[in-house]
């Protein structure tokens, strides 16, 4: 039975069922910002992706027909250069576009249902004007912070491909630094008032200090938004084979329209979970329900109270354990996966 208390401790489990308790009392709250942010985003990825096709659909025939002659003339392999270095830019367009719109989405989107969920836990169901505000508020050290972590992570990838991808375990690596530094780092920039180093300092120590509820968290959420997704694929598949005999375009667009509709409905859930995980951490660790109730101000938020310097290591001898715990479990996904593909591939 979870308690009434929003700040008490709670397990993977009690916050899970909390998450989708608050989804549910607030869902036209959070779908609504969903929609204005997502639907243009999700538009844009869309149109993209279809020029991206339309291009490499190009690329492949011009690549055939100048290829099927056997030896190349000089200007047939001009020709194929050309086709080449078109197609590059065309891969950099997409790149740039979907970093962008997720860039955009993160900030935004996870920013404002960051804010409704903690308004929540507080019992208070803060108006969407007040959530835009106090995220764009908040967004130049958001986005900063996490352009910054991505370029981290972008760093770390290529220091770990030489030696730890080649023996499988800079998977595990990733995914442990990735989970620990980022999960938490929304809540900790739009509900403190930190700057930038401090507050990826924050989310890395409150992120590893939480590491196997955050990925179970992440996991369980994954799991259950698959399951929708794909309950939701059956019904576009129906839907947009049937709106294709009509047209190839009808086909597209209803496409695109459910598309939407599954980000809508699945975006919500992980900045819940994470805003609530944000809380249990600071519970545990630093003893925020203590603080609230000492800081002499009745409607105190983490933005009232100082922000906490992190006093543990960067990397404990615990967390040294948990790193070769996360390899053992992505390298046994992966195995896992590979036989699944592997078993599969013997029946066809």
């Amino acid at each position: 039975m979870l308690s009434s208390n929003p700040f008490q401790p709670a397990t993977t489990m009690e916050m899970l069922d909390r998450t989708f308790r608050i989804y549910r009392d607030h869902f036209l709250t959070f779908i609504v910002p969903v929609a204005v942010i997502s639907v243009p985003l999700t538009l844009i990825n869309s149109i993209v992706g279809f020029w991206y096709g339309e291009r490499l659909a190009n690329f492949s025939l011009a690549f055939r027909q100048l290829s099927a002659g056997g030896r190349m003339s000089a200007s047939q392999q001009q020709s194929l250069m050309n086709a080449n270095s078109e197609f590059i830019n065309v891969l950099v367009v997409v790149g740039a576009v979907t970093v962008v719109t997720g860039l955009l989405q993160t900030v935004l989107l996870n920013g404002i249902i960051t804010y409704l969920t903690s308004e929540s836990q507080f019992g208070r169901r803060a108006t969407l004007g007040e959530a835009f505000r106090v995220v764009f508020g908040r967004m130049t050290s958001l986005t900063l912070s996490m352009i910054l972590l991505f370029g981290l992570m972008i760093a770390l990838l290529i220091g770990l491909s030489i030696i730890l991808f080649a023996c499988g375990l800079g998977f595990g690596v990733l995914l442990y630094v990735w989970l620990a530094a980022s999960s938490l780092l929304v809540p900790v920039m739009v509900l403190e008032r930190t700057d930038i180093m401090l507050g990826l300092r924050r989310a890395w120590s409150l992120g590893k200090m939480r590491i196997w509820p955050i990925t179970g968290m992440q996991l369980a959420v994954v799991l259950i938004s698959y399951v929708v997704a794909l309950g939701l694929a059956v019904v576009t598949t129906v839907f947009t084979q049937n709106a294709a005999a009509v047209s190839t375009t009808a086909g597209d667009v209803s496409a695109i329209v459910l598309q939407a509709l599954v980000t809508i409905l699945l975006a919500p859930v992980l900045p819940i979970a994470m805003t609530l995980l944000y809380y249990d951490a600071r519970v545990r660790s630093e003893g925020f329900d203590i603080a609230l109730k000492s800081s002499g101000n009745p409607d105190a938020r983490p933005a009232d109270l100082a922000s906490p310097q992190p006093t543990d290591p960067f990397l404990s001898g615990k967390d040294l354990s948990n790193i070769g715990m996360m390899i053992a479990l992505s390298m046994g996904l992966i195995i896992g996966l590979f036989c699944l593909l592997s078993a599969a591939g013997g029946l066809m």
